[in-house]
């Protein structure tokens, strides 16, 4: 019998004591309840990363994946079976060909060969429409969880999530609550979302914290795709850390979506967010006095790929190889070649670039979050565009008048990625405040007009963007955004060049400058 196999036995177990106990056919004893540690594994921000978690920017090592995770996921269990528990806080399918070419069921069966307990709904589970997402969540064999989430007509929550669950394991009993981003209808496509309503967290908290309680749960940890930083000092700052101090009872917040490494407490409670693409596992180990939680260490451990050691009929390498060859010949065609590593910023204007020839429009914008890895320097192949641009997005042309292109540029200054034209903006949300000029430097007229370029999602209002309204010869193209990135790189190589970009930024925001 594999550790997986024996884990979700264990987990069977449990979940029939559990099952038991809520019926008021057994008490919980204090013998149920012995003075042993309680150890929480988080992951997040999974984006389907199968196979790698790229390379780190500093070492140049490979990092993150689903075999690395796998393996420091048994390590872990190892070290502390009886009460082990392991949490999701979403972003689990979206970012890689074999993940998407099948809409997330690869990640979705990692976590379950993981052992996860519970996932906190991620932004980016939206991205297929709610129809997918509910076909993927009946192949969780974890709860996917989300108290902030409602319908709007029917203020109700949706049946496809829940906001709260109790997982026991060795007599404790784990009351688990979920949030999703609030940011999560700028941050999906618009429209996947529009029937949906995100409320804050932190207003929620307090109420489910004694609503999970009076259920039962002897321990109580908050799960949500809640951003965070953590700063030199160690001090930690953001959503993540007002959720923490959101309501006492909370003992254990894991967080998300920011895809940074936090790993400290807050207010004594403890917290962490373990990276993205399987680069980190956090652990929370919780100090059990039969009663209560008497104090906590944090620790986050960086997941290095080159350091595995794959044991014998591992599930999860078996797992990943048979999806790899899968996708290989779609993939493995090269494309093109980087003259030079290419970071994000040089990436956005590459395909900046590529929007305008592929459109004919005067400007071109994208927007940052839409550009997902760097490029090491040499071969270009299919695979690498799609994890560049992984999301579905189409190109959208309009005529816009110089002063209009302002006012939207204007509204989310920090997201603007410009192809065409180049500028700056001294405050936000103020279309006095962005100058712009043409790539040869001459200004652009507030009275003239201009064609325009974006792609579906800035359009539809994602990342913030507004003013689109006033747009006119509006036209939904056919055009996909990642095939025109890899249509330009294609007659690059036919015509002997390198993908060697303009480097640097072409529009600076106030938060940049």
């Amino acid at each position: 019998m594999t550790w997986f196999e024996l884990h979700r036995k264990r987990r069977m177990v449990a979940s029939v004591a559990a099952c038991v106990a809520t019926l008021g056919l057994v008490a919980p004893s204090h013998a149920d309840r012995p003075r042993r540690p309680i150890t929480l594994l988080a992951i997040t921000d999974f984006h389907g990363a199968l196979s790698s978690g790229g390379q780190d920017r500093v070492t140049q090592r490979p990092w993150g994946g689903a075999i690395a995770l796998g393996n420091a996921v048994r390590r872990a269990r190892a070290a502390a079976p009886d009460r082990c528990f392991l949490f999701d806080a979403g972003d689990e399918m979206q970012g890689t060909p074999a993940s998407n070419f099948d809409c997330g069921r690869p990640a979705v069966a990692i976590l379950n060969r993981l052992g996860t307990d519970a996932a906190a709904l991620g932004n980016h589970e939206f991205d297929w429409g709610v129809d997918t997402l509910a076909v993927r969540r009946s192949e969780m064999r974890y709860t996917l969880l989300a108290a902030n989430v409602f319908e709007r007509v029917s203020g109700k929550r949706p049946a496809w999530v829940q906001p709260w669950t109790i997982v026991q394991r060795d007599g404790v009993r784990l009351g688990v609550i979920g949030f999703a981003t609030p940011e999560t209808p700028t941050t999906t496509l618009p429209q996947n979302v529009a029937h949906l309503r995100f409320d804050p967290p932190e207003k929620l908290l307090p109420g489910l914290v004694r609503r999970v309680r009076r259920a039962g749960a002897q321990v109580v940890v908050v799960v949500g795709h809640i951003p965070g930083y953590q700063r030199q000092d160690g001090v930690i700052e953001g959503a993540v850390a007002d959720l923490a101090r959101a309501a006492p009872g909370v003992d254990a917040v894991i967080g998300g979506h920011s895809h940074t490494f936090v790993a400290g407490q807050v207010d004594g409670v403890p917290v962490v967010i373990a990276a993205s693409s399987g680069r980190a596992l956090g652990r929370i180990q919780l100090a059990w006095d039969g009663h209560r939680v008497r104090g906590a260490e944090v620790v986050l451990q960086t997941l290095w790929a080159d350091s595995i050691v794959v044991m014998p009929g591992d599930p999860i390498a078996a797992f990943v190889d048979s999806i790899e060859r899968a996708v290989a010949p779609r993939v493995s065609r090269v494309v093109g070649r980087a003259a030079r590593p290419l970071g994000t910023e040089d990436l956005a204007n590459y395909t900046t670039d590529a929007m305008r020839a592929a459109s004919g429009a005067d400007i071109a914008m994208t927007n940052p979050g839409g550009i997902r890895r760097d490029l090491p320097a040499g071969p270009i192949t299919v695979g690498h565009v799609f994890e560049v641009l992984p999301f579905e997005n189409v190109l959208v042309t309009m005529r816009l008048r110089g002063s209009e292109l302002k006012r939207i540029l204007g509204s989310k200054p920090d997201k603007v990625r410009l192809g065409g034209a180049r500028g700056h903006a001294t405050a936000a949300r103020d279309a006095a405040a962005v100058q712009l000029e043409h790539a040869d430097g001459t200004p652009l007229r507030d009275d003239s007009t201009y064609v325009f370029v974006t792609n579906n999602f800035i359009f539809g209002g994602g990342d913030g963007f507004t003013g689109f309204e006033v747009a006119r010869d509006v036209q939904m193209t056919d055009l996909r955004l990642r095939d025109v990135v890899q249509q330009a790189m294609e007659e690059a190589t036919r015509e002997g060049r390198d993908v060697d970009p303009e480097p640097g930024r072409r529009f600076e925001a106030p938060s940049s400058r």
